[in-house]
């Protein structure tokens, strides 16, 4: 359990003081690390019985800024007594934390691929792809987030609570970095759902604008890494059964450059598809099949489309808090291109500092 979280963190962000977090699907939020003050409890007693993974915690716990847990409805006012000596903790220094790109942790439904630029600056690449249920079913198979050079550039929404407008936006597919199928009129009809007063499920929110949202499981098919470059594929049914369309997803993650090449290959279906990207950038412009966009931070975002686009547009969508803006609501700005399954989707992004 500490071993996944160590292994997952997102690169240190400027935003929240240079602190790391968590990668922030499903029932998430991207934050400082807040979440990781459970480590400042625990990591005496394991250095009784693992003293690796104790240092290991506890520089993390330190990357998050020696965090204490909040006190809520799931805290204990004594845990609070119990937090290690920060000044005490020596950690043995054979246990330096290097952290690398893992696919060690296929039950948690997430991938992570790292590789460091200029200064040991961090790109970062987090996939969800998971063979069971899991969490409270935001439909997000084959999303990714992207980091480059420490700064958050493709993202997850993350969610805002259960009992607000919001929930079925965060929960949908149509707020995730994702491929979806086009509903027909008969999936329209049958595909629809009972919306009840505490929001567990996407709803209706795809079905509305006339897309399927994916489905809650997927099937890995290959990953590698490598000293230069990391790969992913999987596999994704169309929500109404395997023999309505398969779409695979093969991910290409350039360590050193932070570039990220996506194909989506669908089989079994005739019809339309749209690709979705979520960006964490202030603008950005449609010319031809690239959009240009320009981050919050002094960056500069190009997604190439190398295959055939019926349209590209731009929209805006909620997000939680995690990036420099004077808007009321925080909007990610969402690349949308409706493609033809027999062109296939291969999307190239990349990133630069201005």
């Amino acid at each position: 359990m500490f071993a996944y979280t160590i292994h997952t963190v997102t690169p240190p962000y400027e935003y929240f003081g240079g602190r790391v977090g968590t990668p922030p699907f499903g029932d998430h939020r991207l934050s400082g690390g807040e979440e990781l003050g459970i480590y400042g409890i625990y990591v005496d007693r394991i250095a009784q019985t693992d003293k690796k993974l104790a240092d290991e915690m506890y520089q993390v716990w330190r990357a998050a800024g020696c965090p204490v847990k909040a006190f809520s409805g799931e805290s204990v006012v004594a845990e609070h007594l119990l937090y290690t000596d920060t000044a005490a903790y020596s950690i043995d220094s054979r246990n330096i934390l290097q952290l690398c790109s893992t696919c060690d942790y296929p039950d948690s439904g997430i991938y992570v691929f790292r590789g460091y630029g200029d200064a040991g600056k961090g790109n970062y690449l987090a996939v969800m792809s998971s063979a069971r249920p899991i969490g409270h079913g935001h439909l997000d198979q084959g999303s990714f987030i992207l980091y480059y050079h420490n700064y958050p550039v493709v993202m997850d929404s993350g969610i805002e609570g259960y009992f607000d407008a919001s929930t079925q936006w965060h929960l949908s597919s149509y707020s995730h970095a994702c491929l979806q199928f086009a509903a027909t009129q008969e999936e329209q009809r049958s595909e629809r759902v009972q919306e009840g007063a505490i929001n567990l499920n996407a709803g209706n929110y795809s079905l509305d604008r006339g897309w399927l949202d994916v489905p809650r499981i997927s099937k890995m098919l290959r990953t590698e890494i490598t000293a230069h470059q990391d790969s992913i594929s999987l596999e994704i049914a169309h929500p109404c059964g395997r023999e309505r369309g398969v779409h695979t997803r093969t991910i290409l993650f350039e360590k050193e450059s932070g570039a990220v090449t996506i194909e989506d290959f669908v089989e079994n279906y005739v019809g339309r598809l749209m690709f979705s990207l979520p960006m964490a950038m202030r603008s950005a412009v449609v010319k031809g099949n690239t959009v240009h966009a320009a981050g919050f931070y002094p960056l500069e975002m190009d997604v190439e489309f190398l295959t055939p686009v019926e349209q590209i547009v731009l929209e805006k969508g909620r997000t939680t808090p995690f990036f420099p803006t004077e808007e009321d609501t925080p909007m990610l700005l969402y690349v949308r291109a409706e493609v033809l399954a027999q062109s296939g989707v291969k999307v190239r992004i990349t990133v630069r500092e201005k």
